[in-house]
């Protein structure tokens, strides 16, 4: 993507995919990108002769504030249409086969998220997952983009139903095609990959003649030259760098206390002593309680009476 042409602020290879994943929710995921999100989703769609959608609503805006502490992965993008099936939106710059497990159980999450116990499976509505990712997840196929759905094992024209369809976009083979089906798709993926300057050259036929890449890539100035954006993402790096320290720091001290106790049940109450441990440590840092619980996995109540 064209993020990776201020490289100045990135510090590593590691730190550049971080910034990549930031902005790219940032992109689709702001209220008032709404046009921008319905852009790329129906250029998604035109390329397998689907839709097009006239309209979309974000369900997870993207904030500043909450960006400092959302989980590492938080990079999917949540969206409805005018007819209410979901959208989620993915990229993930780095993976493996597993991205596949991970991709159903977001589309379980989201279609299952649709109604309550008890309620009516009339309300449940179709779910469209997009991931956008840049390894290769998929060995014996060598297209850009590719879209499952619920088939017969035999027949593979009888659809089960629609309310399950899943697209990947890779961006590792589209370096090497250069093309999909689709102009409009084309041009964004394009963009995606465009990293530095000499590559920017090439792709000024694209700004010229499709203005939401060409939008896009004006946020793309803005973002980078905007202070407080730039201190948000920054604020992020060191959050998830010392929830990393802290974690690890955490882990090798409780299995020490384990191992030196000489006891069958050391270890498990040296890993337990670990996350108490961890837990008053982020306390005194300024992490809130229920983050501290998701990432040390203790009860909210426990983590009251620890820090006590």
């Amino acid at each position: 993507m064209v993020i990776g042409m201020n490289l100045a602020l990135l510090s590593n290879y590691e730190m550049h995919l971080s910034y990549q994943r930031f902005f790219f929710r940032y992109l689709f995921g702001k209220i008032g990108h709404e046009h921008l999100t319905l852009d790329f989703i129906n250029s998604v769609l035109g390329n397998m002769n689907m839709g097009p959608i006239s309209k979309v609503i974000i369900q997870n805006p993207f904030s500043l504030k909450e960006s400092v502490t959302d989980k590492e992965t938080v990079l999917d993008i949540k969206a409805e249409d005018e007819q209410a099936c979901s959208y989620n939106i993915e990229m993930q710059v780095q993976g493996s086969a597993l991205f596949t497990h991970r991709s159903l159980y977001y589309w379980a999450k989201v279609y299952s998220s649709q109604i309550k116990n008890g309620e009516s499976y009339k309300k449940l509505l179709p779910v469209i997952c997009i991931n956008v990712h840049d390894f290769r997840l998929l060995k014996t196929d060598d297209r850009v983009h590719t879209c499952f759905l619920l088939k017969e094992f035999i027949d593979n024209d009888m659809l089960l139903t629609e309310h399950e369809m899943i697209h990947f976009l890779c961006l590792t083979t589209f370096r090497k095609l250069r093309y999909t089906c689709c102009q409009q798709l084309d041009d964004w993926l394009q963009w995606f990959i465009c990293d530095n300057e000499e590559a920017m050259k090439r792709i000024d036929t694209i700004l010229e003649r499709n203005p939401a890449v060409k939008e896009a890539h004006d946020l793309y100035t803005h973002f980078t030259a905007d202070k407080a954006l730039m201190e948000r993402y920054e604020a992020r790096q060191k959050y998830l760098s010392d929830l990393a320290t802290i974690k690890e720091e955490s882990h090798d001290d409780g299995y020490t206390l384990g191992k030196a106790a000489g006891l069958s049940i050391g270890e498990t109450n040296g890993l337990a002593k670990g996350k108490r441990l961890m837990a008053v440590a982020m306390y005194k840092e300024g992490i809130d309680v229920t983050t501290i619980s998701r990432v040390s996995g203790l009860a909210i109540e426990e983590i009251e009476e620890i820090l006590k």
